[in-house]
């Protein structure tokens, strides 16, 4: 199991224990499983996703630009923004 974190500057966006992770990065999507090997790497506006164990629906959260972390299973997203698609402000998005 992965323990991902998502922490905005304002506030924890996310803290939960995952099976998996898709993050886009500023190399590409990247899919992020137990065991994984460590990483850190810029990300790119886009949609993050995970799978919480027993909910067969991927979890999506929309991201901005910041930073992503990988190591010793956890998985430690940093972005400027971060919003779940009920809380999304298309203007804001757009901006």
């Amino acid at each position: 199991m992965l323990k991902l974190e998502v922490v905005t500057p304002e506030r924890r966006v996310v803290d939960v224990e995952t099976e998996m992770v898709t993050v886009p990065t500023a190399t590409g999507e990247a899919g992020i499983l137990d065991k994984h090997a460590p990483l850190i790497s810029a990300l790119k506006p886009g949609v993050l996703s995970y799978a919480v164990k027993g909910q067969t629906e991927k979890e999506k959260l929309a991201i901005s630009t910041g930073f992503v972390e990988v190591s010793d299973n956890q998985v430690s997203v940093l972005p400027d923004l971060a919003e779940f698609p009920d809380e999304s402000n298309a203007d804001q998005a757009k901006a």
